[in-house]
């Protein structure tokens, strides 16, 4: 599944992320975190490496999954790094329909767009984490 250095690498600052957002975070970065954690590893799961050519429609089907319960957790919640978080995964499944629109797209342009916007949900679930850190202190030192 995290056969290169890079995917290794990955996998391990999206472990990082999620306990750091998970560990002192309220509700909404727990479930953030549980579901970045399991797209991630169900979209490395699901990946079609024999056909990378193609649409990978199960990753697409993961990720319209996850773009509504991000969607659904920021109008919940209404915090600004949820609808960040929201505003990468509908980013990421726009990725996947572009592709299934126009098949002369580049194989490595569509997975480099799929990896900056999954690392800039990384960066949105790490503010949730910065912010419930912030919380936690505040309410100690009450």
């Amino acid at each position: 599944m995290f056969v290169t250095t890079s995917a290794q690498i990955g996998a391990v600052l999206m472990a990082a992320v999620c306990l750091f957002a998970a560990w002192p975070g309220a509700r909404p970065q727990r479930w953030a975190a549980a579901g970045v954690f399991v797209a991630w590893i169900g979209s490395a799961a699901l990946q079609n490496r024999d056909d990378l050519v193609n649409p990978q429609y199960a990753i697409f089907a993961l990720d319209v999954v996850a773009a509504a319960l991000f969607v659904g957790m920021a109008l919940v919640w209404r915090r600004m790094w949820l609808m960040a978080m929201a505003a990468f995964q509908l980013l990421t499944t726009a990725t996947h329909v572009a592709v299934m629109i126009d098949l002369r797209i580049w194989v490595y342009a569509y997975l480099t767009a799929y990896l900056v916007w999954s690392y800039a949900l990384l960066a949105a679930l790490a503010w949730g984490g910065v912010l419930a850190w912030r919380e936690r202190a505040g309410a100690r030192s009450r």
